[in-house]
């Protein structure tokens, strides 16, 4: 008996509600400067009203897919449970697009083909501000770049272009196909719908 309610006490302790069923964000997003900014808040637990004494984590950063609707919660003390599913909710009624999790603690969870499941990006508390946007450029996440970029690492990453070029040079197979008379204009419209769909 001594052993089960123990053992119930170490999983009530480290039950974490932050940590169950994330609701991850998916797709190509650009924060906005305003979900920038808390953002780096979040990250920082820097946020201007919080009281100077309170401890703080951070639990999880809510987006909107148009990057510009965010919401974040921290742990404050002892207390440190965030309810993410009614926060996504809110998101999805008030911006009126599709809504996720952006970041848990100090981890970007949302899917972007940069931002993977297996290659998640961790962001750190004592990081500049630029170095914060640095990162979310290299990531795809701000800016004017796109999946095609460079990383503040000074990793290239083509996945988007390589794609485009697969795509030009399937197209011109097709066409030197059609010149070559081995398909006919029909075929080569319909080949050619099907590589770019």
């Amino acid at each position: 008996m001594k052993k089960l309610l123990y053992i119930l006490v170490l999983v009530l302790f480290f039950y974490n509600p932050a940590s169950y069923a994330v609701i991850k964000g998916k797709g190509e997003v650009k924060l906005s400067e305003q979900a920038l900014e808390k953002f780096i808040y979040y990250i920082r637990c820097d946020w201007p009203r919080k009281p100077k004494n309170q401890r703080c984590k951070p639990t999880v950063s809510i987006l909107s897919s148009n990057g510009s609707w965010s919401y974040f919660h921290w742990c404050g003390h002892n207390e440190c449970w965030a309810n993410e599913k009614k926060t996504v909710e809110r998101c999805e009624r008030e911006s009126g697009v599709s809504c996720g999790t952006f970041a848990l603690r100090r981890t970007v969870y949302w899917e972007n083909g940069i931002n993977t499941k297996e290659n998640k990006a961790k962001f750190k508390k004592k990081w500049s501000d630029q170095k914060i946007k640095d990162e979310l450029a290299g990531l795809g996440f701000y800016g004017e770049t796109t999946s095609s970029t460079i990383s503040s690492t000074g990793h290239v990453t083509k996945k988007k272009d390589k794609k485009n070029k697969n795509i030009v040079e399937k197209i011109k197979e097709l066409k030197k196909l059609y010149d070559d008379g081995i398909i006919t204009k029909e075929e080569f419209v319909k080949a050619k719908n099907k590589i770019l769909n």
